[in-house]
């Protein structure tokens, strides 16, 4: 609230490296039980996201920045399933569950843009207006059997192969 600027050392997963960093935090986001901090490193114009549970070393330092209001981070999130945001159109996703893990999806929707389109004895189908992402994926897994991806296309064969290479491991 202050626009004060933070650093702070970062692990990172995919790198398995700590590395410094300065940053304008612009927002602290939530999502799934964790906390993350987005802001904007340097003179960059792109966010970055970082997980809090992985910041040690944090410096909330007494230099100021001035936030650029034509930048909403929070934005960025609207049609995004989770914090990884890409800069890909929006699609719509369908998706059918059995209408006993329906009843689930109808209290703890996916996502703010997803819409009913079958909701019976045998089925419950929803449509959903996101960008897709890793979390997207992660959702749709997560649902195991309960859960069919009828469109697109290419998401019903992304599924298909991550559930291939999964029974592969057994």
């Amino acid at each position: 609230k202050d626009n004060r600027k933070i650093s702070f050392n970062h692990f990172n997963f995919h790198t398995n490296k700590t590395r410094k960093y300065s940053l304008k935090p612009y927002l602290l986001k939530a999502y799934e039980n964790r906390w993350y901090v987005v802001g904007l490193i340097g003179n960059l114009k792109e966010f970055r996201t970082f997980g809090i549970e992985r910041i040690e070393d944090l410096e909330v330092k007494t230099e100021t920045f001035v936030p650029n209001k034509n930048l909403n981070p929070s934005e960025r999130f609207n049609n995004t399933i989770g914090i990884v945001y890409n800069a890909s159109t929006v699609q719509t996703i369908i998706l059918s569950f059995t209408a006993n893990q329906g009843n689930y999806v109808k209290t703890l929707p996916l996502h703010p843009s997803q819409h009913v389109l079958v909701d019976n004895e045998s089925e419950y189908r929803v449509s959903l207006e996101v960008v897709p992402n890793y979390e997207l994926i992660q959702q749709i897994l997560k649902h195991g059997d309960t859960v069919k991806v009828v469109e697109p296309e290419w998401l019903v064969d992304e599924i298909k192969e991550s559930l291939q290479r999964a029974i592969e491991k057994y």
